[in-house]
């Protein structure tokens, strides 16, 4: 995808789908649906460690036994491993019963043709605004800190803005079923926007109060990019 369509799609969404020269090719979207399985993976990873963290620095000892996240939040080559392998599992699911959800929400919304081609070109492109900025702030930490612990504790507060692009990739699947499906305005927004929106809310509020409160516990927010490798 060249620099150009990689700006409107994160821009400039609706123009994104309309003038789609290629994006719909079988290739681009395997590529694009496990580049979408990563960063899903990644985000996950990063919640449930970062949550995990947060109530052991409280000392709150969580119900379920999680060993692996240890391991993962402490060596970067056990945390890209993991995420590798999250990601091919994601990218299945994502294909099959991701696609398969949406193109459910695009009938529902007044689509009763909707395909699953269609939808699943709105769908991988769409989840690529949320997937690629998670990938390459993990490609950042990775750089900067000697584990995602590290990463975690000393990280600025402008990470949050991170967050937004969830919410983001929400409206850009909407833009792409008003460009591309004849759907109706009103229930497209409260099943492409509404709905997606008070889901991430939800799943996203704990990390958002998780990253507060590292701040508030290490004092003033630092680099995300250090002179050096912290301890």
């Amino acid at each position: 995808m060249t620099p150009l369509r990689l700006f409107d799609l994160f821009l400039r969404p609706r123009r994104f789908f309309t003038s789609r020269p290629t994006p719909g090719t079988a290739v681009a979207l395997v590529a694009g649906v496990l580049l979408y399985g990563l960063g899903t993976g990644i985000t996950r990873l990063e919640h449930q460690s970062a949550l995990r963290m947060v109530l052991k620095a409280r000392g709150i000892v969580p119900r379920r036994r999680m060993p692996f996240l240890e391991s993962v939040s402490g060596d970067w080559l056990q945390f890209w491993g993991h995420a590798a392998l999250t990601a091919l599992a994601a990218a299945a699911l994502l294909w099959t019963l991701g696609t398969w959800w949406f193109r459910l929400r695009a009938r529902w919304s007044g689509a009763p043709a909707a395909d699953m081609g269609t939808s699943r070109e709105i769908y991988v492109w769409s989840g690529m605004v949320l997937a690629l900025p998670a990938v390459i702030l993990a490609l950042v930490q990775t750089a900067a800190f000697p584990s995602f612990r590290a990463a975690w504790t000393e990280a600025s507060l402008w990470a949050l803005v991170l967050i937004v692009f969830p919410f983001w990739s929400v409206f850009t699947s909407y833009a792409g079923v008003r460009a591309l499906l004849p759907v109706k305005r009103s229930r497209a927004i409260l099943w492409f926007l509404v709905l997606p929106w008070l889901l991430y809310a939800v799943a996203f509020f704990p990390l958002a109060a998780s990253m507060l409160h590292m701040q508030q516990r290490h004092g003033p927010a630092k680099s995300l990019f250090p002179s050096g490798k912290s301890a």
